[in-house]
């Protein structure tokens, strides 16, 4: 596997593609520098569970999300894990608006901040679960 590169300044599909492979190695470091210092998780429905993790705690929790979660997809009447999500690209120009700095990709959503950098920002999952 190619060594990430952990500038998360400019393209969004490149920050996609290494913070997939980042997510899939655990690699720990650059998840830290790809996720916004303070993560939200956000529920299903409005009457769950919100709340925000900060420091490991925040890696922890995306991670396994990443790793037990997945997205149902209608076309193909199929499930797909968040490991095979973050290697479609397909999946991800289905969501993906051009030249915008909020990015919200099935359950992820992702901020341009004043630097340029793309940070990850919220995830939507079973907050009853996860907290």
């Amino acid at each position: 596997m190619e060594l990430i590169a952990i500038d998360s300044k400019g393209d969004f599909k490149e920050f996609w593609k290494n913070l997939g492979q980042a997510l899939m190695l655990n690699d720990t470091i650059v998840l830290d520098k790809y996720l916004d210092s303070t993560v939200f998780f956000y529920g299903r429905e409005d009457i769950d569970p919100r709340f925000e993790l900060n420091g490991s705690e925040r890696i922890i929790k995306v991670r396994e999300v990443y790793l037990t979660g997945g997205i149902y997809d209608y076309q193909k009447d199929t499930s797909i894990s968040y490991v095979d999500f973050f290697l479609n690209v397909d999946l991800l120009n289905k969501d993906y608006l051009q030249d915008k700095d909020i990015q919200q990709i099935e359950d992820f959503v992702f901020r341009r901040n004043t630097s340029g950098e793309w940070k990850l920002t919220g995830v939507y999952s079973d907050t009853k679960k996860i907290k």
